[in-house]
């Protein structure tokens, strides 16, 4: 049996290989309205969770500190390095009178000591484990001459294990 189907925009003809024909007749507001709803649910349904997940996301952001780095577990003795970014958000230029390690262990490397408005600099810090073992967290204080944060606190801290221990 074949069928062949005319349509209109609210009629559906329906016509047989042996004649029989047939019309299915849909309201012309129904299939609108239909969609309507259907982009209402889902455009609520986006934005609930583009919402939620910006909650969770600006939640993390902000108990992320930038002053601060976990090299996580590490074997004793090994040298670790990370590099901190130092940006001046503010309109004169910031110079960087001095940069001191917390311990001997630890040791610095600063790119720029004069930072222009919008520029940054890199302030590189090494830690050398030799010696320590469980958790260590090391300090280094970048004294700047800005009068609202005058001395920056960078930290860096790792899980130090000894060789045969997990």
């Amino acid at each position: 049996m074949r069928v062949s189907i005319h349509s209109r925009p609210q009629n559906l003809a329906l016509k047989g290989e042996d004649g029989a024909c047939g019309r299915l007749s849909i309201p012309p507001k129904e299939p609108r309205a239909l969609a309507r709803v259907g982009s209402i649910v889902l455009l609520i349904s986006v934005s609930v969770l583009f919402f939620c997940s910006g909650c969770f996301l600006a939640e993390k952001i902000k108990s992320k500190d930038p002053y601060l780095w976990d090299f996580g577990k590490v074997k004793q003795a090994a040298v670790l390095k990370h590099t901190f970014q130092l940006k001046n958000t503010g309109k004169d230029t910031l110079i960087i009178n001095n940069v001191r390690p917390s311990c001997g262990c630890t040791g610095t490397l600063v790119s720029s000591r004069e930072i222009p408005p919008g520029g940054s600099s890199e302030i590189e810090v090494t830690f050398n484990t030799k010696g320590y073992s469980g958790e260590a967290k090391q300090y280094v204080y970048v004294h700047t001459d800005s009068p609202i944060t005058p001395i920056i606190r960078l930290t860096v801290k790792a899980k130090i294990i000894k060789e045969g221990w997990r």
